[in-house]
């Protein structure tokens, strides 16, 4: 899959085997924005750098919600930036918001033990 450590933007069609299957073998976090969405644009460096950080332990994935609309339904994002975290096929964590650094590893590392 390349670089697991610069996130991956992909399709309502890719998510099942780029998030829940992708998910059995380590968590995936993903990012639900918009091109239009300031504070989605101001997290994505934050989250990239959190993921480089905790070395390839968890993966990334971007869906632009504009693009993907079946996916943030599914998963009932109604505000944006979203992430979710996907362990084993299921969501084990989330947050809203462009969040620091240091909180977004408290979540990833959560998930990551869980």
């Amino acid at each position: 899959m390349g670089d697991s450590t610069v996130a991956v933007d992909i399709s309502d069609a890719e998510f099942e085997s780029k998030v829940i299957e992708a998910s059995k073998d380590k968590p995936v976090a993903v990012d639900f924005w918009a091109t239009w969405c300031g504070p989605c644009v101001a997290l994505a460096p934050t989250l990239d750098k959190v993921v480089e950080d905790l070395d390839g332990k968890i993966a990334l994935v971007k869906v632009n919600v504009d693009e993907n609309p079946e996916s943030a339904g599914k998963f009932m994002v109604r505000s944006i930036p979203a992430v979710k975290i996907f362990k084993n096929g299921e969501i084990v964590g989330e947050f809203i918001g462009a969040l620091s650094a240091g909180d977004i590893k408290k979540h990833f590392e959560e998930a990551i033990g869980s």
